[in-house]
């Protein structure tokens, strides 16, 4: 809904009630990013790491913020490289790492991770439409990334209220099916 203040004071709530919690300073440092204020971010991902070292989502999260500035896209993929290591092998942070390599140019690592998504996924495994369609996005695969974001909004992902504020996206807002897109979820939410 684009309420980033709002969303900002809710998420410091949550670190006052739980200020040893790791994923409380990510949460926080998740929704800095979302408002764009990236050292901000960074700042909580890095008390994120005094409570937990090798935190998986703390790599994560400091991945998808340098992903944001400029020129910090190889500490990214540096970044969800560990986070992959740490997770050992979580799809959310494989799909993450596979959209930045499609962003930093590594066309061929990009399709091999996207690759090795789609094999997990005919192994039963469950494959998350808005991270494939970020990698099609980071591939400049327009098309093929709209038929995953539609796939998202059929399955109700949890990533659709987020439409408005992902700066993952930011490539494509002034495409028209994104409009669709948006105008979609909000009329199923309702």
């Amino acid at each position: 809904m684009g309420r980033v203040t709002d969303s900002l004071a809710e998420s410091e709530a949550y670190l006052r009630c739980s200020p040893t919690d790791p994923l409380a300073h990510i949460h926080l440092a998740w929704h800095y990013d979302y408002a764009r204020q990236y050292t901000s971010a960074l700042d909580q991902i890095s008390k994120a790491f005094e409570l937990k070292a090798d935190y998986h989502w703390g790599y994560y999260f400091s991945g998808w913020t340098h992903q944001q500035q400029p020129g910090k896209l190889q500490a990214a993929v540096a970044d969800y490289e560990n986070a992959l290591r740490a997770s050992r092998s979580n799809k959310v942070q494989l799909a993450a790492l596979g959209q930045a390599y499609a962003v930093a140019g590594q066309t061929e690592k990009a399709r091999q991770t996207l690759a090795e998504l789609i094999s997990r996924s005919e192994k039963d495994e469950y494959l998350a439409p808005f991270e494939i369609a970020l990698i099609h996005l980071g591939l400049d695969e327009k098309h093929e990334a709209f038929q995953w974001l539609d796939k998202a909004v059929e399955e109700r992902s949890g990533w659709m209220p987020y439409l408005n504020v992902e700066p993952r996206l930011d490539g494509i807002r002034d495409d028209p099916r994104f409009k669709t897109l948006v105008k979609r979820v909000w009329d199923t939410s309702r």
